[in-house]
């Protein structure tokens, strides 16, 4: 008995010491599974507002997953249906510190020399 206890021990030991952690490209590989088999309303009921989280770092990785999500959920979706279901999001989540930075942004992003001249 004291021999059977002796080799479990070892065994366990052994494996323990031979398993690897999930390393960063595991991490990513399982939430992409986690994320395609998400629906719709499952995503909304986990979504958090930007402003709630601790850091750029955090609030950017959340948008990373959003953009995943829909990629893989929606491949069909436009840019132009990709931020309107983002701001969706934000507005039924009542994010209101999020939505009034974007709204507040009356400046283009590049400056007129770089659009083209319209005809």
């Amino acid at each position: 008995m004291r021999l059977a206890a002796l080799t479990i021990a070892a065994l366990a030991f052994a494996a323990a010491a031979h398993a690897t952690p999930l390393g960063d490209a595991d991490r990513g590989d399982l939430d992409t599974v986690i994320l395609a088999d998400m629906d719709d309303d499952a995503f909304d009921a986990q979504f958090v507002c930007p402003e709630t989280l601790g850091s750029a770092d955090d609030r950017e990785d959340a948008f990373e997953r959003y953009t995943a999500w829909a990629h893989l959920r929606h491949p069909e979706w436009s840019f132009q249906k990709l931020l309107e279901v983002r701001t969706g999001l934000l507005r039924r989540h009542d994010c209101s510190v999020t939505l009034a930075k974007v709204t507040s942004s009356g400046q283009p992003a590049f400056p007129g020399w770089a659009y083209p001249p319209h005809k």
